[in-house]
């Protein structure tokens, strides 16, 4: 085998593993991105996040929105806080009744 017998037979390689890579990221589903996302939707996002049970696919168009991260964070806080004073009200309903 020749000089250019192993040249051609390693760029046939190159170009069978690029050509396979290039098909398994075809295969990846890329989500188109939404304009903007409902104040509903939103709503729906942070609530399914902080119970843990957010979507790969919804976490991914929360993602490539054209909303600002900031009402997302500005949402988290918002809920936070009213699930700590919704358990601060049914402790002192509770403790009040015993």
């Amino acid at each position: 085998m020749s000089n250019d017998d192993t040249i051609n037979e390693n760029s046939k390689l190159q170009e069978s593993e690029q050509q396979r890579l290039g098909a398994e990221n075809t295969l990846e589903t890329k989500l188109e991105p939404v304009t903007k996302l409902s104040f509903w939707q939103i709503l729906r996002s942070v609530f399914a996040a902080a119970i843990g049970v957010q979507s790969e696919k919804n976490r991914q168009q929360d993602f490539n929105t054209k909303n600002s991260i900031y009402i997302y964070i500005v949402a988290g806080i918002i809920f936070t806080i009213g699930f700590v004073l919704t358990l601060a009200l049914a402790v002192r309903l509770v403790i009040a009744n015993v």
